[in-house]
């Protein structure tokens, strides 16, 4: 059985688990089949781990498959739904 929780976005999809540690750890992914080239994966990464850093993610587990959408999305709308995550 799988624990944690599966959050759809318009920009990534992110499942989340609780861990026994204080801190959020991170990892995003940024598939060539969904974004794109290296230039535009990279970029998604770094717009995501920025807008995660303004979130404040909760402590656990947090993994995050970015969408082309990710890149011309507004970036308080990427903040907003990782701030999603906290309310779960």
């Amino acid at each position: 059985m799988q624990k944690g929780f599966l959050t759809r976005s318009p920009f990534f999809i992110a499942r989340s688990s609780a861990s026994g540690d204080e801190l959020a750890s991170l990892a995003i992914v940024a598939s060539k089949k969904r974004v794109g080239s290296a230039v535009a994966r990279n970029r998604a990464r770094r717009r995501i781990r920025a807008a995660a850093n303004v979130a404040a993610l909760p402590s656990g587990n947090h993994v995050v498959v970015a969408h082309a959408t990710a890149l011309e999305a507004p970036f308080q709308e990427l903040v907003h739904q990782l701030q999603r995550l906290q309310s779960r």
